[in-house]
């Protein structure tokens, strides 16, 4: 049988792994928070010139034509 120091020690050694590795995950998670919160800056900043570009009348209709058909 164990003292119970030497339980509580186990348990506290247990707890630290567990919290590591909760840190890391943690860490993990922000990391990816952060890629994604600048892709949509990104994307938001782009945003006005992708829709000023669907607006825009086409120059060459005929061009725009044959890179928009399909071959049968």
């Amino acid at each position: 049988m164990i003292s119970d120091s030497e339980f509580k020690a186990a348990q506290d050694h247990q707890n630290a792994e567990r919290v590591s590795h909760l840190e890391n995950v943690r860490a993990d998670l922000l990391d990816s928070v952060n890629k994604v919160e600048a892709q949509i800056e990104e994307l938001q900043t782009a945003r006005p010139q992708a829709k000023q570009a669907i607006k825009a009348p086409i120059a060459d209709p005929a061009a725009a034509k044959e890179t928009c058909s399909f071959s049968a």
